[in-house]
């Protein structure tokens, strides 16, 4: 894993999630991006949910963080 930006918010366990990080201008550093689908393909391997509730628990458990830190995340399109 990259060194996280400091205070940056680090999801424990989704490393291969990251992507890089992301230009974050209201708070002058960066933070992390995360691959949206990666994170919910390995709640599903890890934790034996459906995608239904995989996709639940990253809204409301993930992407509902809300620290100024708090990572961003990414749905690649096409060709990527």
């Amino acid at each position: 894993m990259t060194n996280p930006p400091d205070g940056s918010v680090v999801l424990t366990g989704m490393d291969e999630a990251i992507i890089g990080i992301a230009s974050h201008h209201r708070i002058g550093q960066g933070v992390f991006a995360y691959d949206e689908q990666t994170i919910i393909r390995i709640l599903i391997e890890r934790n034996g949910m459906s995608e239904e509730d995989a996709q639940e628990w990253f809204e409301s458990h993930i992407r509902g963080i809300q620290e100024a830190t708090s990572p961003v995340f990414v749905v690649r399109t096409g060709g990527n």
